[in-house]
């Protein structure tokens, strides 16, 4: 019963005469017209190695989900050195996050970004590049110390 009404359904959104279904009288046939677009349609095609869609994923799985779960492990055990190293991620991954919303209209144009996003991501979340104690150490801890209070 259900396919019969997502089908009445698509073909009441299909262009040209529709047919007749048992659940409903025959019609006459509807002219759409799209309204125009005040906003800019997000990007669903890049100019990448991967569909946008999968880029996407990976760099959640890469950037929050292993991130997440590590940072439980290291609460769990109560290892304080382990703690701080995803303490000091997360605030990272935190004003990234700001800047990269922020400037998302910028960003859906340049190619091959998530691709580079992926390399970030694993530059950071990795602990033999240290890439967030990097970010943390030369340009977030500076600025908390002088506007921090």
């Amino acid at each position: 019963r259900s396919s019969g009404c997502l089908q009445y359904f698509f073909e009441l959104l299909a262009p040209g005469p529709h047919s007749h279904t048992p659940h409903s009288a025959p019609h006459t046939p509807h002219t759409f017209t799209a309204a125009p677009r005040t906003a800019p349609q997000q990007r669903t095609m890049g100019w990448g190695l991967l569909p946008v869609s999968l880029a996407r994923f990976a760099c959640d799985v890469l950037g929050f989900m292993y991130p997440a779960l590590a940072s439980a492990k290291a609460v769990i055990q109560e290892d304080g050195p382990c703690c701080s190293q995803w303490l000091t991620y997360w605030t990272v991954m935190a004003v990234f996050a700001v800047f990269e919303n922020s400037s998302e209209w910028l960003v859906s144009w340049v190619p091959m970004y998530f691709e580079f996003k992926i390399g970030f991501v694993c530059w950071l979340v990795l602990p033999r590049f240290q890439g967030a104690a990097r970010i943390y150490e030369r340009l977030i801890y500076p600025y908390f110390l002088e506007y921090g209070e």
